[in-house]
């Protein structure tokens, strides 16, 4: 199956599959609720527990590989400020920035 899919590394919500060996590739993710406002970083992996969780996410642009820059953070557990790689900003709960996995990234 992995071969009719053309040997995907990660699944639709982002997660590792493991190859053919029972490998897992290992990276050091950060929860977007804890990226430094300022810093750039690529979304990696969503949490899909909840599949309207899911819809939302992606009717927002917030799905794996989007690019992302965390543009302010409100205190007290308050919402994340985000500009997409399009130019677009959204508001991320904390409960969401939580669900939400990055790999920091350059800005490239």
């Amino acid at each position: 199956m992995a071969d009719a899919l053309g040997e995907p590394r990660y699944d639709p919500h982002g997660a590792p599959i493991p190859t053919a060996a029972g490998e897992i590739e290992e990276a050091e993710l950060v929860r977007l609720a804890d990226v430094a406002v300022g810093s750039n970083a690529v979304l990696q992996e969503v949490g899909d527990e909840q599949p309207a969780r899911l819809h939302y996410l992606a009717e927002q642009g917030l799905t794996p590989g989007v690019r992302l820059a965390v543009i302010d953070r409100q205190p007290f557990n308050g919402p994340t400020i985000v500009r997409l790689g399009n130019g677009t900003t959204r508001v991320v709960g904390r409960e969401l920035a939580l669900l939400l996995f990055c790999r920091p990234s350059d800005g490239e």
